[in-house]
């Protein structure tokens, strides 16, 4: 059985960011939990491209859970996801029923032609994608 790492970021991604670990990835795949993540700042993408870069060769990298700001990057940074396969991610909808801003875990393989229709779980409306379908989901292809 391979050997799995993983790590689970929160808070904001920035120049202060501990890193550093990335580079020290064993072998086998090292997985990635980025739910937590609610910002990113330049420099926080400077160094993350960075880090990525220092993953050793032969490493498998899976993103999950990929938080909307990090979605973001995937859209406007090249190269941000370095070689990750991104497992789940999740996406902005809106419940007008409840006004309420809903982020929904989607695989790629649930939006291969974009954003999938789906509920609200407090009052069952349909739920309306917050954002442009060709930019946001841009980074699957």
């Amino acid at each position: 059985m391979a050997h799995v790492t993983r790590f689970a970021l929160a808070g904001v991604l920035d120049a202060g960011a501990p890193l550093e670990a990335f580079g020290t990835i064993p072998r086998g795949r090292l997985e990635l939990d980025l739910s937590g993540v609610r910002r990113v700042t330049s420099f926080g993408v400077r160094d993350w491209i960075e880090a990525c870069r220092r993953i050793p060769a032969g490493v498998t990298v899976v993103w999950e859970r990929v938080s909307l700001p990090m979605v973001a990057q995937l859209g406007m940074v090249a190269n941000f996801a370095g070689s990750a396969h991104v497992a789940s991610f999740f996406a902005p909808y809106y419940c007008p029923k409840c006004d309420a801003d809903v982020p929904v875990l989607l695989t790629p393989e649930a939006a291969p032609d974009g954003a999938p229709a789906r509920s609200c779980g407090t009052c069952g409306t349909a739920l309306r994608f917050e954002e442009l379908e060709s930019d946001f989901f841009a980074f699957l292809r």
